[in-house]
């Protein structure tokens, strides 16, 4: 039996007349069926309680597991969850130390821990559950053998992969990257 914070309503049949909750249940994951999407968010430091935030602002219900083996983190990325979730929120919202305790399939899994743990992270979730989709923070892995050992555990359990890399778009990397273009064509021509 595990010990789950949920956000939001229980289901569409219990009304509360507070517009946000808290209520502690002791529950088995794997016996639990949702008929929402399941997002599971590995690593709740600051990257990850961002993502956490971002899904908080889903108009979507989502089940939404948070992984992280410190309990603080853990409490943190609840308190960036309640900032900006909506009154009406009707996500779950599920806090555990480690990946064992995840349900047994994840619509999609967001890696947010440091490169450093990435990939044991990225074994630990689909060597528990089946996953659809995987996003991964950059830089991805500290070993290079990860690289291909992570390409190919991705490709025989058939997940979809995605690095976040947010900054390319961001108007001073463009900036940054057509410099960069520029000086390449200059050297290409001088030689």
């Amino acid at each position: 039996m595990l010990k789950t914070t949920y956000s939001g309503s229980l289901s569409p049949h219990i009304r509360m007349k507070r517009h946000h909750f808290f209520v502690i249940l002791h529950i088995d994951y794997n016996m639990v069926m949702t008929p929402y999407p399941t997002i599971a968010i590995i690593g709740a430091g600051q990257i990850g309680s961002r993502h956490l935030q971002g899904a908080a602002r889903c108009s979507t219900p989502l089940d939404i597991y948070v992984v992280d083996p410190s309990q603080q983190s853990l409490e943190t990325a609840k308190e960036r969850f309640d900032q900006v979730a909506p009154p009406d929120c009707h996500h779950l919202l599920h806090t555990v130390e480690n990946a064992s305790l995840l349900p047994k399939h994840i619509d999609i899994a967001v890696i947010a821990t440091d490169s450093m743990h990435r990939f044991e992270a990225l074994k630990s979730l689909t060597g528990h559950c089946s996953v659809d989709t995987v996003i991964l923070e950059k830089f991805l892995f500290t070993k290079l053998e990860e690289y291909g050992e992570a390409a190919s555990l991705l490709e025989s359990k058939g997940i979809t992969a995605y690095v976040n890399c947010p900054r390319r778009v961001w108007p001073a990397y463009e900036k940054t990257r057509g410099l960069q273009r520029a000086q390449d064509g200059r050297a290409l021509r001088n030689n």
